[in-house]
């Protein structure tokens, strides 16, 4: 966990008291107690300040395709459409076969 800065261990101190009579499960007190444990580390990393990573600027130009790329690819995805594929398969069938030893097959 040292080598990963956005993991956060959680440490809850149960007692007895925050479990079930067979101890197996939370009772509502010792929920109650972890979701407020968790919606404090939750509060504390969402305001806590981290660096941000600066992208570069492009202008809009290079971003948004030229009218004529957008009408050919209009077009494309139209012929695509109507088109239908038909998918085979390499693998070798075997035939089936019948388990006459077992109980369940009556012969």
């Amino acid at each position: 966990m040292k080598d990963m800065n956005h993991v956060t261990m959680i440490d809850t101190n149960c007692t007895r008291e925050e479990f079930t009579r067979h101890g197996l499960h939370m009772n509502s007190a010792g929920k109650e107690k972890l979701a407020r444990n968790i919606g404090q580390v939750i509060t504390h990393s969402l305001t806590a300040q981290t660096s941000s990573i600066s992208l570069n600027w492009e202008e809009a130009s290079s971003i948004i395709p030229n009218k004529e790329a957008l009408v050919q690819q209009s077009m494309e995805s139209a012929d695509d459409e109507h088109k239908t594929v038909i998918r085979g398969s390499n693998r070798t069938k075997k035939a089936p076969s019948t388990r006459n030893e077992d109980f369940l097959w009556s012969t």
